[in-house]
């Protein structure tokens, strides 16, 4: 069944994933579309939505830009990690800078994290 809240929130990521930052494009377009992992972009996951999910690897991407930075997005972040870590995701997180700047670097860590990930999944079936 599908809540309010739910259904809110798949607006706002469908909504979100039409107006993607550069940031957020460029790693989907020329590193998670490619890899051979299945990645969702702005996946709902109550009561968030994700940048990135890998769902076989129980991997969730963030790309923080600068309202990541304060005192104040600092501590929703690690709050915001600490949930998803409940549900059993791990979260790995870049700055916009990280994307403009060491791309290549970027790509090679979610490909080399995804890969362990679900290796370590598939290990406990």
């Amino acid at each position: 069944m599908i809540t309010p809240e739910k259904d809110t929130l798949r607006k706002r990521a469908r909504s979100m994933r039409h107006n993607m930052t550069p940031q957020e494009l460029k790693l989907w377009l020329f590193c998670l579309k490619r890899l051979p992992f299945h990645f969702r972009r702005q996946d709902v996951k109550s009561p968030f939505i994700a940048d990135f999910t890998c769902r076989k690897a129980k991997l969730v991407i963030e790309i923080d830009g600068t309202q990541h930075y304060s005192d104040c997005g600092k501590s929703y972040d690690e709050w915001r990690s600490g949930k998803l870590n409940e549900k059993g995701y791990a979260v790995l997180r870049f700055t916009n800078e990280d994307i403009e700047k060491r791309f290549a670097i970027v790509c090679d860590m979610v490909l080399k994290i995804t890969e362990a990930r679900v290796r370590e999944i598939e290990g406990k079936k």
